[in-house]
């Protein structure tokens, strides 16, 4: 069996791009649609990866349709593979039925562990930069005016502001609020110079 995925994008293919290629390959009633990637009950990618049996051919127009990164693509690849699917991709001219298949597989894996790699040198290197120019290495403590966060937890307390706003104010976010809150009304916050709090590590 013959199937067609579609995946509309702003940045991709428009639909009509996509449904003229499938009707090419003779694509016209087994085909599943996708406004994103979002993989979650209502996802047509999903669905049709579940639905598809060995023997059975995917066609998109690139491999960009199926995942926006190349460790999503190569998943879905394997999965493929150890399901026996088939898969066509017209602009990366692959069809995992030539021999060439598994080669694509095995190299788009030594590209993964290639990136992986040069994004660690590049780490250590910019960590060795930034020790030789003094620079401090890693997350900063946040820290927040002693005076101002007590004023602004009382007018929360007594409802003149919103946690948005108290947020706001402070010029952090949410979730860090939180912490400081539960830590302050815990006395777990440390304190320095008398002025600011600082999260305790």
């Amino acid at each position: 069996m013959r199937y067609g995925y579609i995946r509309v994008s702003i940045d991709g293919y428009s639909k009509n791009q996509q449904k003229l290629f499938l009707e090419k390959h003779q694509i016209d009633k087994y085909i599943f649609e996708d406004n994103s990637l979002k993989m979650d009950s209502g996802n047509q990618l999903l669905n049709l990866i579940n639905k598809l049996n060995a023997g059975d051919k995917l066609y998109v127009c690139d491999f960009s349709r199926l995942a926006r990164t190349t460790v999503g693509l190569l998943e879905i690849m394997k999965y493929l593979h150890s399901k026996r699917v088939n898969l066509y991709s017209e602009k990366e001219n692959y069809d995992s039925t030539n021999i060439d298949s598994e080669l694509s597989i095995n190299i788009i894996e030594s590209i993964i562990e290639f990136e992986k790699i040069t994004s660690l040198e590049k780490q250590r290197e910019g960590i060795a930069i930034a020790k030789e120019e003094g620079k401090p290495i890693g997350r900063q403590p946040t820290l927040v005016s002693k005076e101002t966060f007590i004023d602004l937890y009382n007018d929360y307390l007594e409802r003149k502001i919103t946690k948005i706003e108290f947020a706001r104010r402070l010029n952090i976010a949410r979730p860090t609020l939180d912490k400081f809150i539960k830590a302050y009304e815990l006395s777990e916050l440390s304190e320095e110079d008398d002025k600011y709090f600082v999260e305790r590590k």
